[in-house]
Formats: structure tokens, C-alpha cells, sequence
């Protein structure tokens, strides 16, 4: 999160530098904002409710646009849906990726938000070919990359306010400064703690401290506590945080020390989740079908685990163990890798390509299950090893070349790849026994 915050000061003083004047004092000033009103984004018509998927969020108590299937690329979002207040543009919703579907989105351009609209979801525009964008007085947050890779986004009206500056960092800040607002993009570091009426906990059977076993609170953002009746808290059970779509953003503090299986399966909204140096255990599928989460951030001193650009790898980065699911594009293997553990790319529906180095030796059981913007893959000599599932349901998977080094491949590696028609192994034909790709032929080289 911090990134975020020092790239928007980065962006913001060069765009002032470039606007900049001197004084007859010789400072530098920087010219007021011309206020005027969008006569053109004003005149665009409402879109047909037909234009968007939705749903009704209880939370909210109102409608959360989940996608745009429109095919204008000029857009007016609809105030009323079905009688109720639109109050969310959901996570993704106009989002330059494929659905799980493999529906890539139409382009959009402009887009009007109307006055009601509370919050702008986690990547919302992402990769958008966005020019304009007019925000209402209603806002409270934006979520996180919820314009990240607009390059083409040059205005934002804010509240009646034109913001000429290039690129789309000014709408963080436009948000971010105004003070009449109820709530405000938090850092990472300015998560409270919560309460210890929070959670369900009891001793830790297998050492010191407390087990967290259950979750009762339903806040966005949380800091598990350190201590709770006096005893720290050393351990996070199965499940706790699963399939709780209110969460964005969840803190580990020093002191646990492991995350069990499945502790944030399914929570689709998760956006980030920071561990602490003292962790040294993380269970199978911890992030499984977190399918807004972007990034894994680990404490610098941590002995067990390391992140890089929001991935999470082992401390010497032999290992990747999760790359998060929304993170989008193409995607290369460090140099240092040569394992790829199980369900590591998981559902991460906007990779659109895997670079691997002749390293990697092993690919874990459903390492890029779900991957549906997969179209070709190419695994170098070296590697000898692909667990079971481990490209299935690649939607858009058209063709993979094998090496001669390649040994064991589980079951069902390409089940429901239905475009997958070319299969090549660089090794001698007698020895494609070795590689059986269930009924899609494979080729020599």
C-alpha cells in the first residue's frame, strides 16, 4: 500500500513541476484550477439497465454493479436499478480482463458515475481505455487499482471540478483531500486493531499462546489483535477469514506464527494481506479463490517468507507459493525459482501469459487451474515434473510444448481446455509415454 502512496506523490510533483511558474520572489507557484462545469458529460444520456449485470448487496442497501456487458463506449451509469439506489461499482465491473466466462470486456471511453454512488471497487476500470470520467459529490472511497493502467485517462470531473492533469493518480488525491468526507482510502499502517470480541479463540494445542478459530466481526479492514486476554495470539485455525466477502484488507501481526489450510478461501473481495515477521507456517489453498486479491506483503525481517511486487515466494524465492489472483498481464518466473507449489496461479483469470526459465523444475497440482487468459505455453528443458490439474480449466489454452526432461505429469493436467489442439514434446517419439496429454495428440519436434 505504501507503493501506492509514494508512486501518487511521484506523479504528483511532476505534474505540478510542469504547470509551475516563479513568483517575483523567484518561488515556484502553481496556477489555480480553472472550475467550470462538463456541458458535455452532462448531456450524455442514461444506458439501458440492460447494459449491466447487478446485484443487491444487504451492506450497502442498494445495488452493486458487477459487470458492464454494454457495447457503447460511452457510458452513463443508471442512479435507479429495480427501484433501488445504485450505491457500488463493483470490483472489476468495467474491467479490461475476461469474466470467468472468458468474456473480455468492451472498450469504454467515457463514463459518467451518478450522484448516489458511494464507492468505486477494488480495479474497477483496470486497464480501461478510459478518457474521461466524471465522479459525483457522493463518493467516499475508492477502492484500490481502481483506475490502475488508464494511460489514456486525462480528465476527471470531480464534483463539478475538471482536473486536467495526465494520468488518473489525481482522483486518489482528489478523494483524498476533500474533508467534508464520512470515510477516506485507509493505509495499510492505519488499520486499528480489533476487538477481541472479534474472534473465537482457545489455547493453542500444539504450543504457546491462543489459536484464533472463528470470526464473528464483519469489518472491510482487519488487524488480527497481538494479544488477547493477556496470551498472545500465536496461530490462525482453518477457515477463519473464508468466504467473507466484506473483507478488503487483512493484517497478521507479530506473534503468529502459522496461517492454517484455507484460513481466506473464497473471500472474493480480499485485496491485500500483510504477514508479520513471526510467521513461519502457511497451509495449502490459504489464498484460493481470493479472486480480487493483489497483493501479499511480508515483514523484511520474516526468516520463512518473502514477497516481491505482491507475491508471495519462500525466503530464498526457490519457491512461489501464490502469485495473487487479480494481478493482470504476462508474467515471468524469477531466475531463482524451481518450484512452483500447488494452486500458486489459481484462478487468476487476467495472466495472459507465463514466461518459465530452464530452473523451474516442478509445477504443483493446479498450479494454473482457472488461468482462462492463458494461450500458449512453453515449458523449457529442465523441468520434470506437473501435478495433477495443474493447467485445468485453461478456457483459451490453444497449444503447449513439453521438453524432453519432462517425467511425471498427474492426472487431468489439461482437462477442460477445450481449444487445446496442439501439443508438442521435444523429445523422440518413443518416448512420449512419458507425457500423455489425454486425448490431444502430441507431436515430436
Amino acid at each position: 500500500m505504501k507503493k501506492i502512496y509514494i508512486i501518487i506523490a511521484a506523479v504528483m510533483v511532476l505534474l505540478l513541476t510542469a504547470c509551475s511558474h516563479s513568483n517575483s520572489n523567484g518561488e515556484q507557484s502553481y496556477p489555480l484550477l480553472d472550475i467550470q462545469e462538463n456541458e458535455y458529460i452532462s448531456s450524455i444520456p442514461v444506458s439501458s439497465v440492460n447494459d449491466f449485470e447487478y446485484e443487491y448487496d444487504d451492506i450497502a442497501q442498494g445495488i452493486v454493479i458487477t459487470r458492464y456487458v454494454g457495447t457503447s463506449d460511452t457510458v452513463h451509469i443508471p442512479a435507479i436499478i429495480d427501484g433501488q439506489a445504485v450505491k457500488t461499482i463493483g470490483s472489476q465491473s468495467f474491467a479490461n480482463m475476461p469474466s470467468r466466462e472468458g468474456v473480455w470486456a468492451n472498450p469504454v471511453k467515457n463514463v459518467i458515475i451518478p450522484d448516489g454512488v458511494m464507492v468505486i471497487g477494488n480495479g474497477a476500470f483496470f486497464a480501461q481505455e478510459l478518457e474521461s470520467i466524471s465522479i459525483p459529490d457522493s463518493i467516499i472511497r475508492i477502492d484500490g487499482y481502481a483506475f490502475q493502467h488508464c494511460e489514456r485517462l486525462t480528465e476527471a470531473v470531480f464534483d463539478g471540478i475538471s482536473y486536467d492533469y495526465a494520468g488518473i493518480d489525481a482522483l486518489y488525491i482528489a478523494v483524498n483531500n476533500r474533508t467534508d468526507l464520512s470515510s477516506v482510502i485507509l493505509s495499510i499502517d492505519n488499520i486499528p486493531e480489533n476487538p477481541a470480541s472479534d474472534f473465537a479463540y482457545l489455547e493453542n494445542p500444539e504450543g504457546h499462546g491462543l489459536v484464533i478459530y472463528g470470526y464473528n466481526g464483519n469489518s472491510e479492514n482487519v488487524k488480527v489483535p497481538a494479544v488477547i486476554d493477556g496470551q498472545p495470539v500465536t496461530g490462525i485455525s482453518w477457515g477463519v477469514f473464508s468466504q467473507r466477502n466484506e473483507l478488503k484488507n487483512v493484517i497478521i501481526p507479530n506473534g503468529v506464527i502459522s496461517l492454517d489450510t484455507n484460513v481466506f478461501w473464497d473471500s472474493k473481495n480480499l485485496i491485500s494481506v500483510t504477514l508479520s515477521e513471526s510467521v513461519e507456517k502457511i497451509g495449502n489453498s490459504v489464498f484460493l479463490g481470493c479472486t480480487s486479491l493483489l497483493e501479499i506483503n511480508v515483514a523484511e525481517g520474516n526468516q520463512h517468507f518473502s514477497s516481491e511486487n505482491g507475491i508471495l515466494f519462500d525466503k530464498s524465492k526457490e519457491t512461489l507459493i501464490c502469485y495473487p489472483a487479480a494481478k493482470a498481464g504476462s508474467y515471468t518466473i524469477p531466475d531463482s525459482v524451481t518450484v512452483i507449489k500447488e494452486s500458486a496461479f489459481s484462478d487468476a483469470v487476467a495472466l495472459t501469459g507465463i514466461i518459465f526459465h530452464s530452473g523451474v523444475t516442478e509445477i504443483g497440482s493446479s498450479a494454473f487451474s482457472g488461468c482462462i487468459g492463458l494461450t500458449n505455453v512453453i515449458i523449457p528443458e529442465g523441468m520434470t515434473s506437473i501435478g495433477h490439474t495443474a493447467f485445468a480449466g485453461c478456457a483459451q489454452l490453444v497449444s503447449v510444448t513439453l521438453p524432453n526432461s519432462m517425467r511425471n505429469m498427474g492426472n487431468g493436467v489439461f482437462n477442460g481446455c477445450p481449444k487445446l489442439t496442439q501439443a508438442y514434446y521435444r523429445g523422440e517419439i518413443y518416448d512420449h509415454s512419458n507425457v500423455w496429454i489425454a486425448a490431444n495428440r502430441i507431436n515430436g519436434r
